[in-house]
């Protein structure tokens, strides 16, 4: 299951599942995650989550800032539209969310071979 965990001192305050499909973020009443700061866009970010082309039972998440005044944060860096992975961590204004995917599978490292010349 994908999930935003929002965090505070790093304890779990609140979990938001993540269905497929795009999740909008912001103070105003028509987002899916509604948060009551003036920090907050009314209309702040939206994630989209779609399958993976290639890899069975992953999804491709990513967030797109939506012109926000105070800016979407990823990992410390403001953006305007960028890929999650697990882990990553999201700054809205003053609240701090953590992105968990449970059935995330360990993947190999990528190894290249090159011929002997």
């Amino acid at each position: 299951m994908l999930k935003l965990l929002l965090t505070e001192d790093s304890t779990i305050v609140r979990e938001f599942p993540l269905e497929k499909g795009k999740t909008h973020i912001g103070r105003g009443p028509g987002n899916e995650i509604r948060l009551e700061d003036m920090s907050v866009s009314s209309k702040h970010a939206e994630l989209t989550i779609e399958p993976n082309q290639y890899m069975e039972d992953m999804n491709d998440i990513s967030v797109i800032d939506l012109k926000s005044t105070n800016g979407t944060i990823i990992n410390g860096k403001k953006v305007k539209k960028t890929r999650l992975k697990h882990g990553d961590i999201l700054n809205i204004g003053a609240y701090q969310f953590r992105l968990v995917y449970d059935n995330e599978v360990p993947l190999d490292s990528t190894r290249i071979f090159l011929p002997d010349s």
